[in-house]
């Protein structure tokens, strides 16, 4: 889904401009109206990055602690989390079957 988004993206932000690029000069072709459309194209390009940079000077938002983890009841299972995080697993004794 992700790979359709971005091509969908590029797609259209190449065709949006150049319908742009060549709707500007209409029916007369002079070298004044061509750069009256690269003009409007590069305000339209660039026009999205003024709230980009903004947003990326804002610091992120500190994200809150997590809630403490309980340790699970001896002998619950094979293998548990422990409150760090890591992966605790009990061995198996096969000499007592």
């Amino acid at each position: 889904m992700l790979a359709t988004g971005q091509q969908f993206a590029i797609a259209t932000g190449v065709a949006v401009p150049s319908e742009i690029f060549f709707g500007v000069p209409g029916g007369r072709r002079t070298e004044h109206s061509y750069i009256r459309a690269i003009l409007w194209v590069l305000v339209l390009d660039t026009a999205p990055l003024a709230p980009c940079s903004v947003t990326s000077m804002v610091p992120p938002v500190r994200p809150r602690t997590p809630a403490p983890v309980a340790e699970p009841a001896a002998g619950a299972g094979w293998s548990s989390v422990s409150s760090a995080g890591r992966r605790r697993t009990r061995r198996c004794d096969l000499s007592r079957t």
